[in-house]
């Protein structure tokens, strides 16, 4: 029996989503609960499961599609040659192994014997060993390594069993490189690293010094509320505190001997505009525009002072 795989409700005021990953391909077999596909709305990421076991016959909908509520999205054969005979197995094995299990409850020397040569402690000690983040993570965390380039097994994980969870990953793009300090250079995505290599020579091709990612529906939808509010909200000018005393003792005992080197005085907006420098490759967010639909990261800096002459 075919069953078909359709667009769930995706919540209030939402009726359409675009379509992610498939995580099953067609001609796969699949078990009931089995998450076959990632959609993506304006607001959360849904994962689509399966309804029943069998073999996905039809994965009619296309990555990057935009998709309704009640569209179809696949078929599923319930009854197809390929279906598992585990997934069919599975609910009858537990009741078999039960009931055998009393019936030698008179012999527990011969049963922990003959349990002895067979340890079953090697396969769960080899499961975290070879425990693999990559499938483990959940789809947001996937979708988000995607567009940001990240090796998830290098991210520290707080979920369950060290599983890395979207909060893991926001933390660790805000930070700019890994709590640990070792992982960032392996990344291509730090600024401090896209900095560095961008520095010393400026004139490379702009596909080198800017990369565009594409952005999801979510944050294009951020984007326009956050344009929305800067045109409807009234702007705000902070300032802060900033203890400046390690920078003026500096800038006292090497003051003459730039001016001699170079003629001119060592001013504050030399150390000011080298501090933006280092917080734009912090954040390289805020370093960055968006064109369209894409993010334009930049792995140069510009930085404008006004002068009076």
């Amino acid at each position: 029996m075919l069953v078909e795989i359709r667009v769930p409700p995706l919540g209030e005021s939402i009726t359409e989503a675009t379509v992610g990953n498939w995580l099953k391909q067609a001609g796969q077999a699949v078990g009931e609960g089995d998450v076959l596909i990632e959609l993506e709305t304006d607001k959360v990421m849904v994962e689509v499961p399966a309804p029943q076991s069998g073999v996905l016959t039809e994965a009619s909908a296309k990555q990057g599609a935009t998709v309704k509520v009640g569209q179809l999205l696949g078929k599923i054969d319930t009854e197809a040659k390929g279906a598992p005979a585990a997934v069919q197995a599975k609910p009858a094995a537990p009741p078999a192994q039960p009931a055998a299990a009393p019936r030698p409850a008179a012999q527990p020397a011969a049963a922990a014997r003959t349990a002895a040569p067979q340890p079953a402690a090697p396969p769960p000690a080899a499961q975290p060993a070879a425990f693999a983040r990559n499938e483990a993570v959940g789809p947001a965390v996937r979708r988000m390594a995607e567009e940001q380039n990240l090796d998830t097994s290098r991210i520290p994980g707080t979920g369950k069993r060290g599983q890395v969870t979207k909060e893991d990953a926001v933390n660790y793009v805000a930070q700019g490189s890994a709590p640990s300090g070792a992982a960032a250079p392996a990344l291509p995505h730090p600024a401090a690293a896209a900095g560095r290599a961008a520095a010393p020579a400026l004139p490379r091709a702009l596909g080198e010094r800017e990369e565009r990612v594409k952005m999801s529906r979510l944050r294009q939808t951020i984007a326009a509320r956050m344009l929305q509010a800067q045109s409807q909200a009234a702007m705000l000018t902070t300032f802060n505190e900033v203890d400046m005393g390690a920078l003026m003792d500096l800038r006292g005992r090497t003051k003459e001997a730039y001016q001699k080197k170079y003629g001119i005085g060592l001013g504050f907006m030399s150390f000011f505009t080298k501090a933006c420098v280092e917080g734009l490759k912090a954040y390289r967010g805020v370093n960055g525009e968006i064109q369209g639909d894409e993010i334009v990261y930049k792995n140069y800096y510009d930085i404008g002072v006004a002068v009076g002459t």
